[in-house]
């Protein structure tokens, strides 16, 4: 029997599948998982020894090796003609969405806070009675005497802080705050915006949180991911892998970017390395338990410069004008295309209008 060495992609029937739907089977969770297929260096350098056989004249595949680095981050295997989904909501899906969204009051309503002045003598800053909220509409601050269902008040080192209500009550537990405490240090977020996306093909939207900081000063916010589960909705753990091991601080926020990849993946993209020393490629998978991003590429010093100049943009009056995402993206230092994804902003802003005139 003559062996010859063949040149081979194999792509399982399933991922045909998962062409329609960008990533995951509406109704089969799980189906779609990170290190289904990984992205090969050169995948025309992987080499299958087939052996021909005289039985039926047919071919037999033997002793196929390949060679994952568990360690690495992961890589990508060309899938062609992928189409990004529609991601068309139902009437269904639209009513258990306003009918989730309600419940995040400060969405629609902003964060009222309590003034404070500082205390020479305390040195802390001290409640005055006055309440105050932003205007987004007249873009000004408007303050009153009447304290509001709920605010936020910070004392910059005394003991009371947080989230309270009109009565003084302080809150915890309301859907729309988050209070996540690392090392002893609190953080107040709550619900500042939302976006909605159909990954899974299902007609029920996956709703992005935004919970934004209430400290001043530099972007500390993060996305909530929640998706819809045997009749509810529910926040899903986020978790992050850092060559192969779980990240013990998972964050994914405004300033990632989203994109289809040619694999159907969902890509973020994240360029803060000025900034936070962030820069990088991950793939964002979400199932019914948990989202999770698996490293792709990352900055390497090395190749500040090529980062840089490759990820060059253009900043106008208006904002951003021109550059890498503008003029049809791919991975750096690959030639996988990226497609930005967008949110269902009609719907969002559909949504928004019918939870603010119940509010009225």
């Amino acid at each position: 029997m003559e062996r010859i060495a063949a040149k081979i992609i194999i792509i399982l029937p399933a991922l045909l599948f998962l062409v329609a739907c960008g990533g995951e089977v509406a109704g089969y969770p799980g189906a779609y998982e990170a290190n289904d297929y990984v992205l090969v260096e050169e995948t025309e350098g992987i080499e299958f020894e087939v052996e021909e056989q005289d039985i039926e004249d047919e071919l037999a595949v033997e002793d196929i090796e390949e060679d994952i680095m568990e360690d690495k981050p992961e890589s990508l295997i060309d899938i062609v003609n992928f189409v990004p989904p529609t991601m068309e909501i139902s009437e269904y899906g639209k009513r258990v969405a306003i009918e989730f969204l309600s419940e995040m009051t400060t969405i629609f309503t902003g964060m009222p806070r309590a003034e404070t002045a500082w205390d020479e003598t305390q040195r802390i800053a001290i409640p005055t009675g006055r309440f105050w909220t932003w205007d987004r509409v007249n873009q000004q601050r408007i303050t009153t005497d009447e304290p509001p269902e709920f605010y936020f008040l910070q004392t910059y080192g005394g003991e009371q802080q947080g989230f309270f209500d009109k009565y003084g009550n302080q809150l915890y537990g309301i859907p729309w705050l988050s209070t996540p405490h690392e090392e002893g240090w609190p953080s107040f977020h709550y619900a500042g915006y939302f976006r909605l996306f159909d990954f899974d093909c299902d007609g029920i939207p996956e709703i992005f949180i935004h919970f934004s900081q209430t400290l001043d000063g530099s972007y500390v916010g993060f996305y909530r991911i929640f998706r819809y589960v045997d009749g509810e909705y529910r926040m899903l753990e986020m978790r992050t892998l850092k060559n192969a091991e779980e990240s013990p601080w998972p964050w994914f926020g405004s300033l990632h970017e989203l994109f289809w990849d040619d694999n159907g993946r969902i890509i973020t993209f994240i360029d803060t390395a000025e900034y936070n020393g962030i820069a990088q490629y991950e793939h964002l998978v979400i199932v019914d338990e948990y989202a999770e991003l698996h490293l792709v590429v990352a900055l390497d010093y090395v190749d500040w410069d090529a980062w840089r100049e490759y990820h060059w943009r253009e900043w106008g009056r208006t904002g951003l004008i021109g550059g890498w995402s503008f003029e049809s993206p791919t991975i750096f230092g690959t030639d996988i295309p990226l497609t930005p994804i967008q949110s269902l902003t009609s719907l969002e802003n559909e949504i928004t209008a019918i939870i603010l005139k119940s509010l009225d």
